[in-house]
Parts: structure tokens; C-alpha cells; sequence
């Protein structure tokens, strides 16, 4: 990866977020099995959620503005783009995507904390922690099916 100002690497978080939202949202209009389209409504919104807290947060680290747009296609960092056309997902499929993409999220925000240094990096490192502890509570979910 190359290096990455904090204003940028926070704007691209954000829009990844906010793509992670719109591709569960779209996932659990596409389905009819109630468990999965809660479940995955219910990630659509704490995306949501993450992305303002990524922001709100992301505002205190840094001097200026956070960058305008993502400077890199962010949509597939948490999500599975080939499952994006998919119907008729069961509560065990969108448990199994949210699990890689929560994964995949936290290997991006690792590789901009190892190209960051001080308090974004460690605030990058904090976000890579948090999504694989997100893994970790949607793999327990999936195995107790």
C-alpha cells in the first residue's frame, strides 16, 4: 500500500463503512428468509453507525479536513462483491459473508495503521481490532446454527 495522509485514510474508511452498508441492505432486500434479511438490515445499520463514528472520531486526529472522497475503490473492502446479485440467502450464507467481510475490513485498516504513524495508527489499529472482534461474535452466531 502506498503511503497515506490520515485525512485521506479516514475518509476512506468512512466510505467503505458506507459501502458495507448499502451491499447488506441490498442483501437482505434480496432474500426471503427472515432471520437473514434482520440480520443483515441489522449490519446495514451498524455500518452506518461505524462510518459516523469513524468520522466523528477521525475529525479529533486530525489538521484540516477529512479528504472529500476515497482517493480507492473502498466498496469491496468489507464486503463479498460476488454475492452482491445473490437471492435467496439463508441466515448461515449472510452469517458466512459477514464473517469474511468483517475480516477483509480489518486487514484494510491494518494495512493503513502499518503506513500511518502515532495516534492515526494507533486509532487505524483500534479499528482493525474492532472488526475482527465483529468477526469473531458473527462466527460464534454462525456456529451455533
Amino acid at each position: 500500500m502506498a503511503r497515506i495522509t490520515p485525512n485521506q485514510a479516514i475518509r476512506n474508511a468512512i466510505e467503505a463503512e458506507l459501502a458495507a452498508s448499502r451491499f447488506y441492505r441490498l442483501l437482505g432486500e434480496s432474500t426471503d428468509d427472515p432471520a437473514a434479511s434482520g440480520f443483515l438490515f441489522e449490519l446495514a445499520e451498524l455500518e452506518q453507525e461505524h462510518a459516523k463514528a469513524i468520522e466523528q472520531e477521525g475529525e479529533k486526529l486530525v489538521t484540516g479536513p477529512i479528504a472529500e472522497r476515497a482517493d480507492s475503490p473502498v466498496e469491496m473492502v468489507e464486503t463479498l462483491p460476488e454475492w452482491r446479485f445473490a437471492e435467496g440467502i439463508t441466515c448461515a450464507q449472510a452469517l458466512g459473508i459477514a464473517y469474511e467481510a468483517e475480516l477483509q475490513a480489518s486487514m484494510y485498516y491494518d494495512a493503513f495503521a502499518d503506513n500511518l504513524e502515532g495516534h492515526p495508527a494507533a486509532f487505524f489499529r483500534a479499528l482493525a481490532k474492532t472488526e475482527e472482534e465483529h468477526a469473531k461474535v458473527v462466527d460464534a452466531r454462525r456456529k451455533a446454527l
